[in-house]
């Protein structure tokens, strides 16, 4: 299933396959996201498939660099192990432990 996301208040919902070509449908909402009021963001991976390519790895830390830069604190809800594991295994995993 291609890569779907809503936005629920300061919370991004992401669902579906995190690779290549399927985040475009994502990225806009992420922009979004960034621009809310909010300091505290979260990207919530609950409903998301556990496959996560190295474009899906990148889309998360773009997301987590960009709201850093913003001035804002991005925190990750409901990451499966795989997607920790493939964070873990490209050097990313301190992102979901900040």
């Amino acid at each position: 299933m291609a890569a779907t996301a809503s936005l629920k208040g300061h919370r991004l919902v992401l669902s579906g396959r995190l690779v290549g070509p399927d985040l475009d449908a994502v990225t806009e909402i992420g922009k979004q996201l960034l621009d809310l009021p909010e300091r505290q963001l979260t990207v919530d991976l609950s409903h998301a498939e556990d496959t996560l390519d190295i474009a899906g790895i990148q889309w998360l830390v773009t997301i987590y660099r960009s709201a850093k830069n913003h001035g804002k604190q991005l925190s990750f809800a409901g990451i499966s192990q795989p997607q920790r594991d493939a964070l873990k295994i490209s050097g990313f995993e301190s992102i979901i432990d900040d």
